[in-house]
């Protein structure tokens, strides 16, 4: 009896209750009651899935029953047919102003009352289930436009975080974004694969050492780990942990993970360049550092040969008179010897501008890091 329609009666004549009860109660589930009041009470108590309802009754008429269901949302759909022996044009219209939606005459032909019935039944099927593919489409596309607008959080942040040169200021636009789907955060910065964290952030920036603790130990549990409402996503360079996550809403909670797994791998992506410009700028303080020694270190060397050979100079000088030279070949090894002194001048003069040359490398290096 479960898989039949169920049909309301109102009538307050026994016999055509008797009509309705042969003539419908094998193919329908049928109840019938004899006035108005009874109905209402009747549609309150279970919802018919259609009403045939006669007009001239007593304690409250069909057109006022009609009235009355109409006036309550729910009923607004349910179908209703006036079987009655008002057969004028002027009270068939007052069925149709009532709210009903169909209207047949007593005596009626029992055929015509079958396929009215069948057809009212079939159309409000068709209309329920039109209602619920229109209900489907309308909740795909809100969820369409959702996951679009959630997915933009997330590309935001990529957008973003192009200017952060820290690991704070990544940390805050990636809290943005989790704090935009409703998720307080910690984030975890680890120094490269496997390494030790260098770097505790928290969305309400509150100190949480366990957190860390917990985030550090359950690096190597896969890429998404869930906890209850907690989920850790695990990066190559860090860990992220979300709290109060909606996992009653399968849906969206599906969403999110999706979303912010994305998210985390454009953290990883900032962090390790951050990490390299730092690598790069630690690299070219260094190489400035070893170039200024290496400079003093060749202006010392220089200033020892300059020395060393205006001594040199002066020595052969004095000892020309004990060596018996002529004058020209005093003049020739003198001229030697300044040789040898413009010679080192000049490979100090290369050895300057080599150095201006390596100044300007670095110059231009820290200007394309951002310094």
């Amino acid at each position: 009896m479960g898989d039949k329609a169920y049909i309301l009666g109102v009538d307050d004549e026994p016999v055509n209750q008797v009509i309705l009860e042969e003539l419908l109660g094998e193919q329908y589930e049928l109840i019938c009651v004899d006035n108005g009041r009874a109905c209402l009470d009747a549609v309150k108590e279970r919802k018919p899935d259609l009403i045939l309802l006669d007009i001239n009754m007593p304690l409250m008429n069909g057109l006022d029953t009609c009235i009355a269901l109409r006036e309550v949302p729910e009923y607004k759909q349910l179908p209703i047919i006036f079987v009655s022996a008002l057969a004028s044009y002027d009270e068939r219209m007052a069925g149709y102003d009532a709210g009903g939606d169909d209207y047949i005459t007593k005596p009626f032909n029992e055929r015509e009352l079958l396929i009215k019935i069948n057809l009212m039944l079939e159309n409000t099927q068709e209309k329920a289930q039109l209602k619920d593919m229109s209900d489907f489409a309308s909740k795909t596309a809100m969820t369409a436009m959702t996951s679009t607008s959630e997915l933009g959080l997330v590309l935001r942040f990529l957008q973003e975080s192009f200017s952060c040169n820290s690991y704070q200021e990544v940390a805050q636009k990636a809290f943005e974004c989790s704090l935009a789907y409703g998720l307080s955060a910690t984030l975890v910065v680890y120094k490269g694969e496997g390494g030790e964290r260098v770097g505790v952030f928290t969305s309400d920036t509150k100190h949480r050492p366990l957190e860390a603790t917990v985030l550090e130990q359950l690096r190597d549990k896969g890429r998404i780990y869930t906890i209850n409402e907690k989920v850790i996503y695990n990066g190559r360079l860090v860990s992220l942990l979300t709290k109060d996550n909606p996992i009653g809403d399968e849906d969206r909670f599906g969403r999110i993970k999706d979303n912010i797994a994305i998210l985390v791998d454009g953290i990883d992506a900032r962090i390790r360049a951050i990490n390299t410009q730092l690598a790069l700028v630690d690299t070219i303080e260094i190489a400035q550092t070893e170039m200024q020694d290496l400079d003093l270190e060749q202006r010392r060397i220089q200033g020892n040969v300059a020395q060393e050979l205006s001594h040199l100079a002066g020595e052969i000088e004095a000892s020309f008179m004990n060596l018996g030279l002529t004058a020209e070949q005093e003049t020739a090894l003198m001229t030697l010897v300044n040789q040898a002194e413009k010679n080192t001048d000049a490979m100090h003069a290369e050895g300057v501008a080599m150095d201006e040359r390596f100044g300007l490398i670095i110059s231009q290096l820290k200007q394309a890091i951002g310094e």
